[in-house]
């Protein structure tokens, strides 16, 4: 194979793999309706094969683009750092009826959104708007940045696909983990020192 050739090959293939990537982002919106009412197949196809549309748009345009009524909310944190969201749990089914569809093995139709920079937030008051089912409290996040956004898959042969996606997110997500804990200074405990309340 000439060098000419080689570069050709080589341009060609680089473009295919760019071009997948966008084709996902290029996939439209669809609504309930267009999935006969069917909120597996709905938040499936918009949060999952659609995922890469979210990136770098905020959390209104998702609540925007939900069309369904949001029935819970929850700031997604680490318990070391109680004081910052990462990101935020939708649900559009009640606490009671989600935890009815996991054990089932059903879809709980909850959306995960995750920022692309972590945002402050008041410990006490996130508790409060949970406990007191307040979701007027997430309108704080609405102009948060969107780094990764997916939806619970159900069991089934049917959704292979998406478990396969999700086992791939997952992965990608332990790596970036790993190269930032390794630029993240120590906590104080974790180096030994006694820290006072």
């Amino acid at each position: 194979m000439s060098l000419i050739m080689k570069k050709l090959l080589l341009t060609t293939i680089i473009l295919l793999a760019v071009s997948s990537v966008k084709a996902q982002c290029n996939l439209p919106y669809k609504s309930l309706s267009e999935f006969k009412n069917d909120t597996t197949a709905f938040m499936l196809y918009n949060f999952m094969d659609r995922a890469e549309c979210y990136k770098g748009k905020t959390l209104k345009e998702v609540r925007n683009d939900l069309h369904l009524p949001v029935k819970w909310a929850m700031s997604t944190y680490n318990k070391r750092r109680p004081t910052i969201s990462y990101g935020i749990s939708i649900g559009i089914l009640s606490n009671k009826e989600s935890i009815e569809k996991i054990r089932n093995n059903k879809h709980n139709n909850t959306i995960y959104i995750y920022w692309e920079e972590a945002y402050p937030i008041n410990p006490e008051e996130d508790f409060d708007a949970i406990k007191n089912n307040n979701l007027n409290y997430y309108n704080i996040y609405n102009n948060c940045k969107i780094k990764n956004i997916y939806t619970t898959i159900p069991e089934g042969e049917k959704y292979a696909k998406y478990r396969k996606m999700e086992e791939e997110r997952l992965k990608k997500e332990d790596e970036e983990a790993k190269v930032k804990k390794k630029s993240l200074p120590p906590l104080p405990e974790e180096m030994g020192w006694s820290v006072k309340e």
